[in-house]
This record gives C-alpha cells, structure tokens and sequence, in this order.
C-alpha cells in the first residue's frame, strides 16, 4: 500500500501530564504494544538518501505474543515545521514469514544496522492519530543500547496530498491543546537521536564504521 505520512514529533518530559490532558480532552486510546523495529540497509545506500527499509513486530504488552509484522520502505523527509514520507508497507502475518523475509534480505546483502524496542501508544483525538512512544530503547551496529526518552508524534497518513499550510495548521492545532509548542519539535528520527546521545552527530558517517 502506497501512501504519504505527514507526521510532526515531540519531545515529552512529563509522561503522566500528558495522559491526563489525553483524558481531559477526550481522546480515544486505540491500542497499547510493544514495536521492534529493525533497520535494514546495502552499503549505507538508503541512509544516504535518508530512506529507510524497516521490519517492524506489534507484540502483546502482557504476554509478549507476536501480534502482527510490517515491512516498510520510506523516502526521504522533506518539511521544516513537520515531516512526510512517502510510505510502502506491506504485512507480515507471522514470525515465519518475518524470518523468511530476514533471510531474503541477507541473500541479498542487506545487513541490520540498527533496531528499536518501545511501548507505544495510539491515540485518536479528532481527525489526528497520536503515537505516543515511551522508554525507547535503541541500538546501533557495533554500538552500546542507550536509553533515549519518550516522545509523541501527530500524524496523518493518507493518500490525499495536503498543501504544506494545511498539514502544518492541523498538526500543529492538534498537538497546542496537549501543551505542546514548537520548541518541543524533534525534527532527528530516533536513530539519530539514539546517535546524538553517543556524540556521532553524523549518522551516515558513524553507522559506517
């Protein structure tokens, strides 16, 4: 399935005031998991281009069960004040499958340069969804697991293409009221976060090595 992400994502400090304000304001919450996600790469050439190729698992947060998978691949960001994508998913219904597509990919000469494990949230508060991504934990290839903090990411996943005003304002309108401004705005994926914290500013040039 194709189809673009517009997405704006922010730091989170206080992760109780935000349930709160989730709660006073009416909205639903659609599901709680757990997401690994696993990103692939062929000498660097995706992360050059800032697209990503990613195998994501869904697991149960109480019994740890595979849920469902995802295999995605990503385009470049582009967007100052929020973020898009174009995204191809398709889904992977069992860890039999994932598996399979692991081993495609290593024939190929794709090799796992960095993975994630976080508790998300989904929330749904008008005609935004709110991925609310908690105790992030985050790896590198031949790099230590850092801890990297939580954070909350509006997005719109459609197939109608929004003028960059009109996406900005409805993002934007909808993060306001959960106490939110612009200078909690994170433009870094998490990834580069992750590598931020180790002081390897350029993602590019340390994953490389």
């Amino acid at each position: 399935m194709t189809f673009r992400e517009y997405e704006v994502k922010v730091i989170v400090s206080n992760i109780d005031l935000l349930l709160k304000r989730f709660n006073e304001l009416g909205a639903q919450l659609l599901k709680r998991v757990i997401q690994r996600d696993a990103y692939y790469d062929l000498n660097y050439r995706l992360t050059k281009k800032d697209q990503l190729l990613r195998i994501r698992v869904e697991e149960s947060i109480d019994t740890k069960n595979f849920q469902k998978g995802e295999f995605s691949w990503k385009s470049g960001r582009k967007g100052t004040q929020f973020e898009v994508r174009e995204d191809i998913s398709i889904p992977l219904n069992s860890q039999e499958t994932i598996q399979t597509l692991e081993l495609i990919l290593d024939r190929l000469g794709f090799r796992k340069v960095a993975w994630l494990v976080k508790y998300r949230d989904r929330w749904r508060l008008n005609d935004v969804e709110f991925e609310f991504d908690k105790f992030i934990k985050a790896q590198a290839l031949n790099r230590p697991q850092k801890e990297i903090g939580s954070y909350l990411q509006a997005t719109i996943e459609t197939e109608h293409e929004y003028t960059p005003e009109e996406i900005e304002k409805i993002l934007w309108t909808s993060l306001e009221p959960l106490g939110f401004t612009r200078n909690h705005l994170r433009w870094a994926s998490y990834i580069e976060l992750y590598l931020n914290q180790l002081n390897e500013l350029n993602s590019v040039k340390y994953l490389k090595k």
